[in-house]
């Protein structure tokens, strides 16, 4: 499976969690009581730390969600296919 889909799975996952997340704050609520704030605070970093460093580019090593290398490189929720720093097609299957 190419870096490409296994982030586009990733993406989708993140964004069945956010349509969901009444239901998932509700069922939290129930289960954990106060503890949902912090709950809840640990499933977003860790949405975001997965996205960040576990679909990296395996020639210059940035992440697929990120548009180009340096501090004004901006972050996307969708994963681009042809990376813009070193022009590598993530579509294709190593």
């Amino acid at each position: 499976m190419s870096l490409y889909r296994k982030s586009w799975l990733f993406a989708a996952w993140t964004a069945v969690v956010a349509l969901t997340l009444v239901y998932w704050i509700t069922f939290l609520m129930e289960l954990l009581g106060g503890a949902v704030l912090l709950v809840g605070i640990a499933i977003a970093a860790g949405h975001s730390l997965v996205a960040f460093f576990a679909f990296d580019c395996p020639e210059c090593g940035l992440t697929i969600f990120q548009s180009r290398k340096g501090f004004w490189g901006t972050f996307s929720l969708w994963p681009n296919r042809k990376y813009g720093h070193c022009g590598r097609d993530h579509s294709l299957v190593d």
